[in-house]
């Protein structure tokens, strides 16, 4: 049976579009999904745009952080100008000068430099302008580094440099100067200090007596003056092992003269055993103990007595009557 000719042209007409698109199809770029939809052209732009933005942002901060362990690392070794060559010396930092030197204004911009630094915080005690102590602390927050383990590396440099410490602290008897390293918060000091018999020899047993006005003007260098409570304040050099200046504080009577003093530090068992035996020798008499206090009682005007707290390093020597008693 022959097809009718308007059968096949039907076919042709109907088949042509479908073929069409089936090439059109077969052209046309794949689909590409993300997640399960179906990304577009201007999608694909973006996602190359946003990876090429990360890998900037990537490249970029690991740029920084090369930078900064430079910046650490260099910063750290600053912490050998914080000390000299010799032991309880002070460092290039400051110009190596010694305690008890004249301070100039260009160790006070030093200071300044430092402060400006970003690892440590340095306070300079320059009464009478002359220089009694320097005390660094330590303050690594800007770099980003465990402020213990800075402190840590400056303990293992000063120990290579000077040796081992007597509980953080270093003496150079022949300058007389006291370097401590103490922690919670790091703090790195170097002052003067004074061996039992300079000690003793600088306590102000003449004070007795005296009116308060005079005892703080003799005074006035270290700091003395009459305070609201009745009494003159003011401190010495330490002594021994410790990282404390001596505070001495003299008591007034309603007449305004020194009745009482109390000159109190910390420092070791040896050396309190030694500012003993000196004031023996300066008073030419020897002490008996106290059974109460557990310490040392010389029976000589105005009275003395020397008692170390329990379980302390802290021990004061006392001068006439405690007007507490």
């Amino acid at each position: 049976m022959r097809i009718p000719t308007s059968v096949i042209v039907m076919s042709v007409l109907t088949a042509a579009p479908f073929g069409l698109g089936i090439r059109d199809s077969l052209k046309a770029k794949p689909a590409v999904t993300y997640e399960g939809e179906i990304v577009d052209d201007d999608d694909r732009h973006s996602a190359r745009r946003d990876h090429a933005a990360l890998a900037e942002y990537e490249a970029e901060a690991a740029r920084e952080a090369a930078e900064e362990k430079v910046k650490r690392a260099k910063k750290l070794e600053s912490l050998d100008t914080l000390f000299g060559v010799e032991p309880a010396s002070i460092g290039s930092w400051l110009g190596s000068p010694t305690v008890g030197s004249m301070v100039t204004e260009k160790m006070h911009i030093k200071v300044d430099e430092l402060s400006n630094d970003g690892l440590f915080i340095p306070t300079m005690d320059d009464r009478a302008d002359r220089l009694r102590s320097v005390t660094v602390q330590i303050s690594s927050y800007d770099y980003e580094m465990d402020t213990e383990k800075v402190c840590g590396m400056l303990r293992d440099k000063l120990t290579a440099a000077w040796g081992r410490s007597v509980r953080g602290t270093w003496l150079n008897a022949a300058t007389h100067q006291r370097a401590t390293l103490t922690e919670d918060p790091c703090l790195f000091s170097i002052d003067q200090v004074v061996d039992a018999d300079a000690w003793v020899a600088s306590l102000p047993i003449d004070a007795m007596g005296q009116s308060g006005e005079k005892v703080a003007a003799k005074a006035a260098d270290l700091g003395a003056e009459v305070s609201d409570y009745d009494t003159v304040e003011w401190s010495l050099p330490g002594v021994g092992y410790s990282s404390k200046d001596t505070d001495v504080v003299a008591s007034l009577s309603d007449a305004g003269k020194v009745t009482f003093i109390s000159v109190a530090t910390d420092s070791d068992f040896d050396t309190v055993l030694a500012i003993r035996d000196a004031l023996s020798a300066k008073l030419k008499a020897q002490p008996t103990r106290d059974e109460d206090t557990g310490g040392w009682v010389w029976k000589k005007k105005p009275g003395f007595s020397l008692v170390q707290e329990d379980r302390s390093d802290r021990f004061e020597l006392q001068i006439g009557k405690d007007p507490s008693l």
